[in-house]
């Protein structure tokens, strides 16, 4: 049973294996396998299966295995319900593990995303994998984890976020009275994040060419940690001098050369640097806390690592110094609000008459915070 030095004394019991697998590690690395496969084909590339070995190496660890198929099991159980469950909200969506798992629904090869924005090995605090489930079934969720678990602590850091509740909500039963009306099992998760129509009812008139990531883009920015000029810079097109570094475009191109996630820092002072995750997440969290003192440490480490490597110092000056403008924020949590945002104005927008029903049944019903 593993224990986490906490803000609570964690005790994750170990989770029971199917006959015929030795521990929690080979079943992990079983149906992370399994799932991969079901993603990306049975025959998986080299990079996929790289970034697994990776991700499962620091999990087992991190003597996470057990955890990591607590909560695949708890998620499991509330889809045969039929209830809506997610952990996108969660840093745990930058885990490919998770996403194997079925935990998360956004792809982290896809979209970027990065495992130590999830999980620092350095730390001692038991990764939160806070799941989102619709409000209707919260309840049901905690009494399977608590029955087949234990009334323990651990229930707590499930941490069943009520702060997207009414989206996710909404999203659900409107889906219920899509089925009821229309026959129609709706896979919310398969719902196309290119329709024009949805895209066009999110932006104004004057927005062109609305795209999911331009959605994802705008709500970022508008964050209050973004300053006014940031926020129109980040729509102007790419307009960096050190943009033509292909590296740098490959991971700027999404947001216009602006630095504007913290996986893009992450990313960027591995690729030109050489910084380790765990270095690249140090410095992430650096730039969070302002300290001169550590970012200075970290400015000179970045420019003669990334000048020794063959890269224009002019250029990784003028990085260094977009990096350091002001406080990024995590695309991991961010993807998640706007998967909600966009699903739930395209059911609004093709299902008008099931969403109004839906909406109403959630208003009448639910008696939690919104």
């Amino acid at each position: 049973m593993l224990s986490y030095n906490n803000e609570m004394d964690i005790k994750v019991p170990a989770f029971v294996v199917p006959d015929g697998f030795g521990c929690a590690k080979d079943y992990l690395k079983h149906l992370a396998y399994e799932g991969a496969q079901s993603h990306y084909g049975q025959l998986l590339n080299e990079a996929i299966i790289a970034r697994l070995e990776y991700e499962l190496k620091k999990i087992v660890e991190m003597d996470l295995a057990d955890y990591f198929l607590i909560v695949a099991d708890c998620v499991r159980y509330a889809r045969r319900q039929e209830a809506m469950i997610d952990a996108d909200m969660s840093l745990s969506s930058g885990s490919l593990v998770a996403y194997c798992l079925g935990v998360t629904t956004i792809d982290p090869v896809k979209y970027g995303l990065l495992f130590e924005r999830f999980i620092c090995q350095s730390s001692s605090y038991l990764p939160h994998i806070v799941l989102n489930v619709c409000s209707f079934s919260k309840d049901q969720v905690l009494k399977y984890a608590s029955d087949k678990y234990g009334d323990s602590k651990l229930l707590q850091q499930f941490d069943l976020a009520d702060r997207t509740v009414r989206g996710f909500s909404i999203i659900y039963c409107t889906s219920l009275r899509i089925k009821d009306s229309k026959g129609i099992d709706m896979d919310i998760y398969s719902i196309p994040v290119d329709d024009s129509d949805t895209l066009k009812s999110l932006f104004d008139n004057n927005v062109k060419n609305s795209t999911f990531n331009l959605l994802l883009l705008a709500n970022t920015v508008n964050e209050p940690s973004f300053p006014e000029d940031f926020r129109a810079l980040a729509f102007q097109g790419d307009h960096q001098n050190y943009h033509s570094i292909s590296e740098i475009s490959d991971y700027l191109g999404e947001t216009n050369g602006m630095i504007v996630f913290q996986e893009q820092i992450m990313w960027l002072s591995q690729l030109l640097a050489g910084f380790t995750p765990y270095e690249s997440d140090q410095l992430r969290r650096a730039l969070g806390k302002r300290s001169p003192t550590l970012l200075n440490v970290f400015r000179n480490k970045f420019i003669s690592q990334s000048v020794g490597r063959g890269y224009s110092k002019s250029a990784m000056v003028n990085l260094w110094e977009n990096m350091n403008i002001c406080h990024r924020i995590s695309k991991t949590i961010m993807l998640g609000d706007a998967f909600i945002e966009y699903r739930e104005k395209y059911l609004e927008i093709h299902y008008p008459v099931e969403y109004s029903k839906g909406k109403a049944d959630f208003y009448r019903t639910y008696k939690g915070p919104y």
